[in-house]
């Protein structure tokens, strides 16, 4: 069994989370489609909780959220802390939109607001 810690950086919309759930359930029916035989573990990074120890997870996926990682919020600069720390450490790490961004920027990447804005779309 593989040990996934999901860092949830956002909640989905309620009106969203009717159809579609919120971030938990929304990686738990894609991994359930793999056929993988997984653990998924859910950190509240946005309030503060994270995993105990780095081997607490065998790999981690940082969520979308609504926010910029260039915001002045202490919880992104705690996350790109975190991140930092699992590079450090070759840690398995996937980014999703925010999280992607987040990545990017703290290992050196260069990220910037779209001129066109915020958008959401395939």
């Amino acid at each position: 069994m593989i040990s996934i810690g999901l860092l949830q950086t956002d909640s989905v919309l309620p009106h969203l989370q009717e159809t579609h759930g919120d971030y938990p359930a929304m990686f738990r029916q894609v991994l359930e489609q793999t056929g993988l035989d997984f653990e998924l573990s859910v950190f509240d990074v946005e309030h503060g909780c994270y995993p105990a120890d780095l081997d607490d997870c065998d790999g981690y996926v940082i969520t979308g959220s609504r926010k910029s990682v260039y915001d002045d919020e202490p919880w992104i600069t705690a996350l790109g802390s975190f991140v930092q720390e699992l590079d450090d450490q070759q840690k398995k790490l996937v980014g999703i939109c925010f999280g992607h961004q987040l990545v990017a920027h703290v290992l050196g990447g260069k990220t910037q607001p779209s001129p066109k804005g915020w958008g959401v779309g395939c």
